[in-house]
């Protein structure tokens, strides 16, 4: 009699000097998460034995590897020459321990420039130029493992998309293994808008300057991730920015500015 994982027999019968034989048939689960599977039988009401033992067969899993692709900015966000996008990996190792290494192969498209691995975890790098090889080591255990990278778009790029695709492992989800960013053109523009002393265009010692910067995104799609650099001469004090600007000495910074379409 079943109920869930447990079969039961009662009332049987066990010839003298024989043996008497039952059977109970399984189907390992898909996807199979355990590295291992056993089944143990015992005497009613009496504590499990070991495993494995007389009473315990444990039988080892097959081990699976899928890796799944995710960009920052985000896959269909649309970003611009110059912008740094960082790439992530990411296996699934399910079942038992991994028995050979599993190489993933990422191909960089066209108008993209490799940067750096800045987070390897157990990853083995290589490769060179557009593509690059991550290596997770044979003997590697259930569990996540992540990679990742930096990319840049490359200058003069105002148009298309630029793309990025991993293999070497099945895809964790239907295509889940490629990225994809439009690439928009940003301007950008700076006045001086507004003066405290009392000569226009001007800089007179001791008046306060304030420039206003106004970056413009004619595409369609919003650029987000958007880093901006702005840098004062000798001769000017920096004093406050605004929107989360950055200050160090001459140089403020925004990163992760997102510019609405049109």
């Amino acid at each position: 009699v079943n109920a869930g994982q447990s079969t039961s027999w009662t009332g049987l019968s066990i010839p003298a000097s024989g043996n008497l034989q039952v059977t109970v048939v399984a189907t390992v689960n898909t996807p199979i998460t355990t590295a291992s599977v056993s089944n143990l039988a015992k005497p009613t009401g009496q504590t499990d034995p070991t495993c494995p033992s007389a009473a315990c067969v444990v039988t080892p899993t097959t081990s699976t590897v899928t890796v799944a692709k995710t960009a920052n900015p985000a896959s269909g966000t649309t970003v611009v020459a110059g912008q740094t996008i960082s790439y992530t990996l990411t296996a699934t190792v399910t079942g038992s321990a991994t028995t050979t290494a599993t190489v993933l192969t990422d191909t960089l498209g066209a108008n993209l420039t490799f940067g750096a691995v800045t987070t390897p975890g157990i990853f083995i790098a290589g490769g060179s130029g557009q593509v690059r090889t991550f290596t997770l080591p044979i003997g590697t255990v259930a569990g996540t493992y992540a990679v990742t990278y930096t990319a840049t778009v490359n200058a003069g790029v105002s148009t298309g998309s630029v793309n990025n695709a991993v293999t070497g492992a099945p895809c964790t989800t239907v295509g889940g293994c490629t990225t994809t960013n439009p690439v928009g053109s940003v301007t950008v523009a700076k006045t001086l808008t507004t003066e405290s002393g009392t000569q226009t265009g001007i800089a007179e010692p001791g008046e306060t300057l304030t420039y206003t910067i106004t970056i413009s995104n004619p595409s369609t799609v919003a650029v987000s991730g958007y880093a901006l650099t702005d840098t004062l001469s000798a001769g000017l004090t920096y004093v406050s920015s605004s929107n989360g600007g950055v200050n160090a000495g001459q140089s403020t910074s925004w990163t992760g500015l997102s510019i609405p379409a049109s």
